[in-house]
């Protein structure tokens, strides 16, 4: 779920939902080519961004005129180092999948953070090992490898100052990405096994804390 200014938006089947909290009043979004949603953020003007790992395609609905516009990836291919056969392409393309059974050359995209003082959202390319910077404006998508393949980047939280914060769920880390070096930095969890699936960010500490599910 998130939420801007008493709107709090949550995905639903194959789209969004809007709930306006000082009215009780439900609004429905569907995404026009969805085949199922995920993760859910909102941007600093009150825009609504749902994934579908399952469709390879971000979607965004404008909060002034409930208009929904996507945003597609390209699957896999050679210069991501995957060897592409016929049949992964008609897979792809012929398959329905859901989010826990993808076809060998998605990238699926999960959860999602919006930059609370810039125009951009990142999202976790799960099945890609990377993460991905979306111009809100004009939906330039700018991708960015982790530094592990197989580290499956999850979930997104972005801080005040633009760091991006990461959980993987198959490195028992978290990693920090500084946007204006563009370098990770990894800490290690005390534990293994661990399948880090939430991250959020405390503000109430100098520096601020970093939780993790």
């Amino acid at each position: 779920k998130a939420a801007y200014k008493g709107m709090i938006w949550g995905t639903s089947g194959q789209g969004s939902i809007r709930l306006n909290a000082k009215t009780g009043e439900y609004t429905y979004f569907p995404n026009p080519t969805s085949k199922g949603t995920y993760g859910i953020t909102v941007d600093r003007l009150g825009n609504g961004w749902d994934s579908s790992p399952q469709g390879d395609k971000v979607y965004v609905v404008d909060a002034e005129t409930g208009k929904t516009s996507e945003i597609g990836f390209p699957p896999q291919g050679p210069a991501d180092g995957v060897a592409v056969l016929e049949k992964d392409k008609n897979a792809y393309a012929n398959i329905k999948s859901g989010p826990d059974d993808t076809n060998a050359i998605q990238i699926c995209p999960r959860r999602m953070g919006a930059d609370p003082n810039a125009d951009l959202v990142w999202v976790g390319l799960y099945c890609a090992d990377k993460i991905a910077r979306i111009d809100t404006k004009t939906h330039t998508v700018t991708q960015f490898a982790m530094p592990y393949k197989y580290s499956r980047p999850y979930g997104i939280m972005v801080d005040r100052d633009h760091n991006v914060w990461i959980n993987m769920q198959n490195t028992d880390m978290i990693a920090k990405f500084n946007p204006a070096t563009q370098k990770f930095t990894e800490y290690r969890l005390p534990t293994r096994g661990t399948d880090v699936r939430q991250i959020a960010l405390d503000y109430s500490t100098k520096p601020l804390s970093v939780f993790v599910g």
